[in-house]
């Protein structure tokens, strides 16, 4: 098995091509604006979108949880054996949750037309293929290949951008079928060469190495359904802002998607690298001492980051070029949501490094309790709040969700544990 890259060789080189991710989903996100602007379209994409990106980051966080920590001596093979049925069974939860993501009003609306109805096909087989392009990308990187990873993500906003340039004037069709087109394109590269297109074949990377069922414990059986749960209650706030914008007016979760581009832009700079290595950390000895600071510095990093952003969009000349390039004032529209978001960001990143060693060595029964808390506050808060708050309600829950998330990991199980 290659030798994994050393800490700070993961954190440079994924921080170096999550810029050019950020590039290519800003491009997207603009051509999507240019098009489709905040209409009733560009929704149908975004809650198709939502449900792609929930159920891969669901899958990521399951099986990096579980792969990246295994017994280095279990076999590629193995391991993708081991996940087949569970990332095809998140895939139909994804299918399935879907449908009450796009509505009843807009399902019955596109099933009279036949574009739309063709786009909404090629959301939920994305959907699906998302749960694989998660479990693949685990693998990868438990093998010390996390830059191919980065196939999926380019995938996804290059598909996006080829769809909707080639079919312009198509509605939500054009980038529904560039995403399906560019994550197939990158589970392919994911898939482990020497594994071919049989599960069956030999192991190859140590033959004699023992089963994932053979180095588990009893308790250890149960694992896998509590990280998924976990992977669903936490990582759902899409899902959640998706059922809530059906109370605004039609191309409310578009700018919200919108605002969530920068957002998103700041976050996603440092979460892919600082999980991988959390989780490196986690699963040694002695590498939780640290992980507390190191997740408050990575929170206030990624608070600057927004933070400048956010002053960005205020500034004369970058607001005048967005509207001169897309039509509509989108800086305007989405800077409120984005200021409001600076707390949401700091917990998040936070969060993200510190609850890694619970689910690695911690109470998973626990984990979910507060999960739980989490969904509900933030239920309860955009309930009371949107109608009074509008858009800017939703970064606000999403913080106060965050906040409780704090008590997964600063009370926990300690380092020595």
């Amino acid at each position: 098995m290659t030798a994994r890259r050393s800490n700070l060789a993961t954190l440079r080189d994924m921080g170096a091509l999550s810029v050019i991710t950020l590039l290519l989903g800003a491009g997207r996100e603009l051509l999507i604006a240019r098009d489709l602007q905040a209409s009733g379209d560009a929704d149908i994409f975004f809650r198709g979108l939502v449900a792609v990106a929930t159920v891969r980051a669901c899958a990521l966080a399951v099986y990096r949880a579980r792969w990246i920590p295994a017994d280095a001596r279990i076999p590629t093979v193995a391991l993708l054996r081991d996940g087949a049925r569970s990332a095809s069974l998140l895939g139909l939860i994804g299918v399935l949750g879907l449908l009450p993501l796009i509505g009843p009003r807009d399902l019955v609306a596109a099933a009279s037309e036949g574009s739309q109805a063709l786009a909404l096909v090629a959301l939920a087989l994305a959907a699906f293929l998302a749960s694989w392009a998660g479990h693949l990308r685990a693998l990868a990187e438990r093998r010390g290949r996390e830059l191919r990873g980065f196939g999926v993500d380019w995938g996804l906003a290059l598909g996006t951008i080829a769809g909707t340039l080639a079919l312009e004037d198509s509605g939500a069709l054009g980038p529904s079928l560039g995403l399906l087109a560019g994550l197939s394109v990158g589970v392919v590269m994911l898939w482990p060469a020497r594994v071919r297109l049989s599960l069956d074949g030999p192991a190859m990377d140590i033959p004699a190495a023992p089963t994932p069922e053979a180095t588990e414990s009893p308790g250890e059986s149960e694992r896998p359904l509590w990280l998924l749960l976990d992977a669903l209650l936490y990582g759902n706030l899409g899902v959640v802002d998706s059922l809530f914008s059906h109370l605004l007016i039609a191309g409310s979760l578009a700018v919200l998607s919108y605002a969530g581009l920068f957002v998103n832009s700041a976050l996603m700079l440092l979460t892919g690298a600082v999980t991988v290595v959390a989780l490196r950390m986690a699963a040694s000895s002695s590498g939780g001492r640290s992980m507390r600071r190191w997740s408050l510095l990575g929170g206030a990093a990624v608070t600057l980051g927004l933070a400048v952003i956010g002053l960005l969009l205020g500034w004369a000349p970058i607001a005048g070029g967005i509207e001169q390039l897309l039509g509509w004032d989108l800086a305007g529209s989405v800077r409120p949501v984005v200021l409001w978001s600076l707390p949401y960001a700091f917990l998040r990143l936070a969060n993200t490094v510190g609850r890694q060693r619970r689910l690695v060595r911690g109470d998973l029964r626990g984990v979910i309790g507060w999960d739980l808390a989490g969904l509900t506050v933030r239920s309860l808060l955009l309930a009371a709040a949107i109608g009074t708050l509008g858009l800017v309600a939703f970064p606000v829950a999403a913080a106060a969700a965050e906040l409780l998330q704090l008590m997964v990991w600063w009370r926990g199980p300690t380092p020595d544990r």
